[in-house]
């Protein structure tokens, strides 16, 4: 018997770097029930509601359908329009389909680095800053803090590196927080309530950089059990599974998620 939200996705030729992605923002309970109540029409500027509403039917047949797997041609035929080099035929990266799928769908969504971003850098040689004190540049020194903690967080691991003609596939093993991700120590002293967060998808990365396959592992939000996408095939994996090498984007989130609300049937086909 199928569980609801856990459908399989059709590879279309080389686009499992966009199904994997769908897979992880389909367990985003907040994101998945704002497009089910079909809210966004007011407010989506008009050259993005055509992927709004290809995004909505998507989900809506992905947790509401009967089958156990469905065709994304629909919501790739807009994102093709949207950015053409997103097209079947091609392998692209999932981080940067995200990044075109978020600034899309809702201006609000956004996404965060860690340690490598926070810390603080030096600006001397040709980065100095100008000081309108004495006139003359001078060296100094700069620190990002968070200043609103997001309810959701999206890190990006840095997997591909490029080095003027040389290119390779970065195979660290990084070892990431199931749960109680603890941001306190990158955000400004001035806030005073803190929260931690826990992991709820995985888009994962295997092969090399010219070469490689994209997968997904997502917690169910209704019954809270982690399974794996691999285009259509779905199957149940355990926790100690979830934490591998080929992990590339992470999902956080300081929110408890449910099983996905439908509170209205919106104007669109499903």
């Amino acid at each position: 018997m199928k569980v609801k939200g856990v459908t399989g996705l059709c590879n279309l030729g080389n686009t499992c770097y966009m199904n994997a992605v769908i897979q992880c923002l389909s367990c985003t309970t907040p994101l998945v029930e704002y497009f089910f109540s079909w809210q966004f029409e007011k407010f989506i500027a008009r050259d993005k509601k055509e992927l709004s509403l290809a995004f909505a039917n998507l989900m809506s047949l992905m947790w509401f359908g009967k089958e156990q797997e469905v065709s994304p041609i629909a919501f790739l035929s807009v994102m093709c329009k949207v950015h053409p080099p997103f097209r079947k035929d091609c392998q692209q990266d999932s981080h940067e389909l995200l990044i075109y799928t978020l600034n899309a769908l809702h201006d609000d969504l956004t996404n965060d680095c860690l340690e490598g971003f926070f810390q603080q850098v030096i600006l001397t040689r040709t980065d100095r800053i100008f000081c309108p004190v004495c006139k003359l540049k001078q060296d100094a020194s700069a620190k990002a803090q968070i200043w609103k903690l997001p309810k959701i967080l999206i890190l990006h691991l840095k997997r591909f590196e490029y080095k003027g003609c040389l290119k390779r596939k970065l195979k660290t093993n990084v070892d990431f927080p199931m749960k109680n991700l603890d941001l306190s120590p990158f955000v400004s002293p001035l806030i005073v309530k803190q929260q931690k967060y826990k992991l709820y998808a995985i888009v994962n990365h295997s092969g090399e950089l010219d070469f490689g396959h994209y997968t997904a592992f997502c917690k169910h939000p209704g019954t809270k059990e982690w399974n794996a996408f691999d285009d259509t095939r779905c199957f149940k994996i355990s926790e100690s599974m979830v934490q591998t090498s080929s992990a590339y984007i992470l999902f956080y989130t300081s929110q408890k998620f449910s099983f996905p609300k439908k509170t209205s049937s919106g104007t669109a086909c499903c």
